[in-house]
Parts: structure tokens; sequence; C-alpha cells
């Protein structure tokens, strides 16, 4: 918000946190916020943190909404024709919005996010700078990077702005180079690993959801924050239950014994 002509408060904070909710709201028929047999409540909630996802004007939160939006839409049969009516009650909230005097903010946002007369580095707010700075910086030092807590120091030399790392997958490859990237690729992709299994085992999206929201939030900032931890931790939700129901064969071999009398040995 502006208070006296002064920019306060971040808008990803208020968008990732409106975004969770209504990615949560809508996946699995709002299951994991117990709502998947109170449809009027849950189109409320829609409605209430669909707008306040607009009024953040964050735009990494938008597209993380967007991408979840297409996941359920792709692999939650249950959830399509719910989705499909909260987009509908969703795209009314924004119809209202823009009448009303945050309408141009938005607008603005909006246009500055996706229209096409805006150059790039505006419409990224200096991220295209970092992203077209990294391959210098991780030529320089590309096993280990400049170490932990460095990053910062790399930004300044390599970027025109020298803001900190503004994603995760930079800030871990100036600090921690080669090595930290694949260290994060593997946890992620034990964390999707996990997540399919539990949707295939149980056809519950949320924790698959989970990880790739975060991979995308990962694109646009650090991810080292508390709501995009709860990202991350939603994925910890999946369980594996593959292991859990087992056949075995078994063979029945016959012999006799001494006096002539049939004995049985099983063997597995």
């Amino acid at each position: 918000g502006t208070v006296d002509d002064y920019s306060i408060g971040n808008p990803i904070t208020l968008g990732l946190s409106s975004a969770l909710v209504f990615i949560l709201s809508m996946a699995d028929r709002g299951r994991w916020l117990l709502l998947q047999s109170r449809p009027v409540w849950r189109g409320i909630i829609n409605a209430a943190v669909g707008a306040l996802l607009i009024l953040s004007t964050s735009r990494g939160s938008w597209i993380v909404a967007g991408v979840a939006v297409i996941v359920i839409l792709l692999f939650n049969k249950n959830s399509r024709t719910p989705l499909l009516a909260s987009i509908g009650l969703l795209g009314l909230v924004l119809v209202g919005l823009l009448q009303t005097d945050r309408g141009p903010i938005v607008a603005h946002f909006f246009d500055q996010a996706f229209g096409g007369d805006e150059s790039l580095a505006k419409r990224t707010t200096g991220r295209a700078d970092q992203w077209e700075s990294f391959p210098r910086v991780f030529d320089d030092s590309p096993l280990w990077g400049f170490g932990p807590g460095f990053g910062k120091q790399a930004s300044l030399r390599y970027t025109t702005e020298g803001k900190p790392w503004h994603s995760l997958y930079l800030g871990i490859g100036a600090e921690m180079g080669l090595l930290g990237l694949v260290a994060l690729a593997l946890l992620l992709g034990m964390a999707i690993r996990k997540g399919f299994l539990h949707y295939r085992t149980c056809s519950e999206i949320a924790p698959l959801l989970g990880v790739i929201c975060f991979m995308v939030i990962g694109v646009s900032v650090s991810g080292i924050d508390g709501t995009s931890g709860l990202f991350l931790g939603l994925s910890l939700g999946a369980a594996d239950f593959s292991g859990w129901h087992r056949i075995r064969a078994y063979r029945v071999v016959e012999a006799r014994s001494e006096s002539g009398a049939k004995l049985a040995a099983v063997n597995s």
C-alpha cells in the first residue's frame, strides 16, 4: 500500500499467502481445508482470497496461481467442475474490482506484466538482468560458487543494479555453484516423486501442487521465507503407500515321513 506517498509492504507476501489458500480451496475439492462437503463456504473463500490475490498486484503470485489452475484442470478430474465455477466467480470479482478506486492500479500492473509495450527489464523489475548476468557468475566459480552469504557481493559485481538475487536458483548457484544446484535438484526431484506417488495412490493432487508451485516461486523470488516454505511443506504431506500391500506366493511341498504319513512344508 501507499502512505504519504511512501510505498510500504511487499506484494509477494500477501500474494503468495492468498494464492496458497486459493489453491487449497480448489485442489481435491477443498479437502485440505475441510471444505469438500461445504461448496458454499468454498465459493465464499475462493472469492475472498481471489480478490486479495488480485489486489496484491503480485505478478509472481498470479503466475503461481495460474500454473496451479492448469495442473488441477489437467490431472484433478474431480475438481474440474468446482474449479471452473470458481474461475467464473473470480471473473465477476475482477470486474467488480476494476470499477473501484483500486481498479486502475490492478490494470496498470497487469499491463506491466503481460502488455507488449513494456521492455523485458521493466516487466520483470530487474530480474531479467540477473538471469542474463548469471552465466558470467557461474563461469567464474562453477563448482562451489562464491560461498554461502556472498551472493549479494556477487550480484553487486556482476549485475547492473546490484540487488540481492531475486531467484532461488540464481542465489544458490551464485553462493554454492553446481554442488548446491545438484543438491537442490535432488531435493525437488524426491518431492516430485513422492507427490506423484501420492497422487497415483490417493488421487490427491495437493502435495504435488505444493512442490510445483514452490519451483515456480523460486524463479522470481529467493523462496527462503515462511510463505514459500508452506508450499514446500505441503509436499511433505505426500505419503508413499506402494509398499503397504504385498502379494506373496506360497509353494506347498508335500513330503512323506518314515511312517508314510503326508507332511506339508510351506516355502515363500
